[in-house]
């Protein structure tokens, strides 16, 4: 934005600029260093003896393979952060007097109403990753996938919503 000759960043253009710098920074990353792949140990043989032990002593050497790594924190923190940064702009916009053009939420939304579907939608997307998806062996790829789509959404919006 232009304000007597001098482009002037607000305070919320500033973080947003930020966090998508830091979306960009860690897709290079995850590209150039194939973070965002699972990779699975191969499977050992058994020996004999331990093919007969009750099942609970089997299953304590198992490798968990559904820990959350790395990647999935920073992936969910960018999926929060896009939401936050478009709820931000949003208000910001609507203050100035802009109005909103999501027909679900009318030209002048309930901020309440608002806080409230942003949530709901991020505790969904949480739950497709975290609970639908549990038993799902690439389950750490999708939390990637869908926690990475989820804040580039929300990045996207915030973005869109300052450049007005």
């Amino acid at each position: 934005m232009a304000c007597g000759g001098a482009d002037v960043m607000s305070k919320t253009e500033k973080i947003i600029s930020g966090i998508l710098w830091l979306t960009a920074i860690g897709l290079i990353i995850s590209q150039l260093f194939g973070c965002s792949k699972t990779y699975l140990e191969p499977v050992e043989q058994l020996p004999i003896e331990e093919m007969f032990q009750p099942e609970s002593l089997r299953l304590s050497k198992v490798k968990q393979i559904d820990s959350f790594t790395n990647w999935n924190k920073f992936w969910l923190s960018t999926a929060i952060a896009g939401q936050v940064a478009d709820t931000l702009t949003t208000f910001d916009k609507l203050d100035e007097g802009y109005i909103e053009v999501n027909p679900l939420f009318g030209k002048d939304p309930d901020r309440g109403l608002f806080i409230a579907s942003k949530i709901a939608a991020t505790a969904f997307v949480i739950w497709m990753a975290e609970y639908y998806l549990k038993d799902d062996p690439r389950q750490q790829e999708y939390r990637n996938w869908l926690y990475g789509t989820f804040g580039v959404i929300g990045g996207s919006f915030a973005l869109w919503n300052s450049q007005q």
